[in-house]
């Protein structure tokens, strides 16, 4: 399990449109880079923006205008949609020693930086399995997938013993919510985005940077991370889910460069 960093921004604001309490158009104020929420807790952007829409703050990466939809979504609303995504859960993969990874209980959380941090993927552990089909829920229509390991199992003598066949566990999104985080996605790997090296010749792709501190002992590096991207590709029809994470990456550490 690892913190996904600014890559877990997508399901807090696919969360926050699916559940109508924004829309792609609306504006946040990203406080110029520097968010005060208490006496000793400030949150910072890497570049300081004024007003973003919802789309730019995707695109930007910016914790702040996040963390504000996430206040937007509300404690009930973000527990139960991170639940939905497969968060905090086994996936049921048939393959043994998986983690279940560690999302807090919002409504329970009493101090406001502990339950803004989530927004940004500070403070949680998840699988990248886990990712990887949370981000294929966005591009898959809405609906989160039964992870499998074998497709097929064939005896010696080429016979088809045990088929494994597409199997959706649930609906966590509507399909216009799917349909509309998709096309955010892809504004992160076209100009002003934060990957736009992300699109192999020919291919579309939608997605997000992450940059995540790693934890060494009680405290984050400001030395070690993980950088992150996770895609879905082509754009206007997703056939591919693909989560990428470089553990400890040398010179650049942000996701969209690495």
């Amino acid at each position: 399990a690892l913190e996904p960093g600014s890559a877990f921004k997508v399901f807090i604001v696919a969360s926050a449109l699916d559940a109508g309490v924004v829309k792609p158009t609306d504006r946040f104020h990203c406080e110029n880079g520097a968010w005060r929420l208490g006496a000793k807790e400030v949150i910072h952007d890497v570049h300081p923006y004024g007003g973003l829409t919802v789309q730019q703050v995707i695109q930007k990466s910016s914790n702040i205008g996040t963390a504000k939809i996430s206040h937007k979504l509300g404690a009930r609303n973000l527990d139960e949609y991170l639940r939905d995504f497969g968060f905090g859960r086994k996936t049921g993969i048939d393959f043994p020693g998986e983690t279940t990874g560690l999302i807090k209980n919002h409504q329970r959380c009493r101090s406001l930086i502990d339950r803004t941090t989530t927004a940004f993927g500070q403070g949680v552990s998840v699988s990248v399995l886990q990712l990887t089909l949370a981000l294929g829920a966005i591009g898959n229509g809405g609906y989160l997938m039964k992870p499998f390991l074998v497709k097929e199992i064939v005896s010696p003598q080429g016979e088809k013993l045990k088929e494994f066949r597409p199997q959706a566990l649930r609906r966590v999104l509507s399909q216009n919510t799917s349909a509309t985080m998709v096309s955010i996605m892809e504004t992160v790997t076209q100009p002003g985005g934060t990957a736009i090296t992300a699109s192999p010749p020919g291919f579309t792709t939608a997605g997000k940077t992450g940059t995540a501190q790693k934890v060494v002992g009680r405290a984050y590096s400001h030395s070690k991370f993980h950088a992150l991207f996770i895609g879905l590709i082509p754009a206007d029809n997703p056939v591919l889910a693909i989560a990428v994470v470089v553990d400890e990456p040398k010179g650049a550490i942000y996701g969209g460069v690495v």
